[in-house]
């Protein structure tokens, strides 16, 4: 999973943010999580899955990233379940400082990387 924390997607405090941090109702990005990796999670094995961001400046330093653990934990990114992914993704928000720009290039070469060395294993299938 990854998500796109770019300042293009507004001010998570403005209603019409796809990021907007509403008390009782989902946001866009929420809606789409759950519509899409409820689909995905039957699909996968052990119900563990990556979830990193990119296009924000993220704690403690607030650099600029194109490539973090949502979790913040940068050895084991993987959430349980979906839920396990919205949890991280509503637990990040508030500590981010959405930025850009957008740039899913490091995002896609890690999981690329990571692909490949699974073909080598006899898990992936």
């Amino acid at each position: 999973v990854a998500i796109d924390f770019t300042a293009s997607n507004g001010d998570p405090r403005n209603s019409c943010s796809l990021h907007y941090i509403h008390p009782y109702q989902p946001n866009e990005y929420l809606k789409a999580l759950v519509a899409v990796g409820e689909i995905c999670q039957d699909y996968d094995s052990d119900k563990m899955f990556p979830a990193f961001g990119f296009g924000a400046r993220i704690p403690p330093e607030y650099t600029v990233s194109h490539d973090f653990a949502i979790n913040f934990n940068e050895d084991n990114p993987e959430c349980a379940g979906i839920q396990g992914v919205v949890e991280a993704y509503q637990s990040c928000l508030p500590k981010l400082q959405l930025y850009g720009p957008t740039n899913i290039a490091p995002i896609i070469q890690k999981v690329a990387k990571s692909a490949s060395e699974e073909t080598n294993t006899k898990e992936a299938s």
